[in-house]
């Protein structure tokens, strides 16, 4: 096992707005239909949640891009 076995785990709706810095839950959905953005998992019946270590990933290529702009 990796150190991101025991590091990675599932994000609520919430939180991942928080994370990113997006302000509206449809455009998170946007992005993930136009392939953007890390899809959610169904933890359960009802319940998703996003994998952290995805988010963090996402979060440091949208940096890498600012800076390569």
């Amino acid at each position: 096992m990796s150190l991101q076995d025991f590091t990675d785990r599932f994000v609520p709706r919430e939180e991942v707005l928080h994370l990113t810095g997006i302000r509206s839950p449809s455009t998170i959905y946007a992005l993930i239909k136009d392939g953007d953005f890390p899809a959610p998992y169904e933890i359960t019946r009802g319940r998703k949640g996003w994998s952290f270590t995805e988010l963090q990933d996402w979060i440091a290529s949208r940096k890498k891009e600012a800076r390569n702009g």
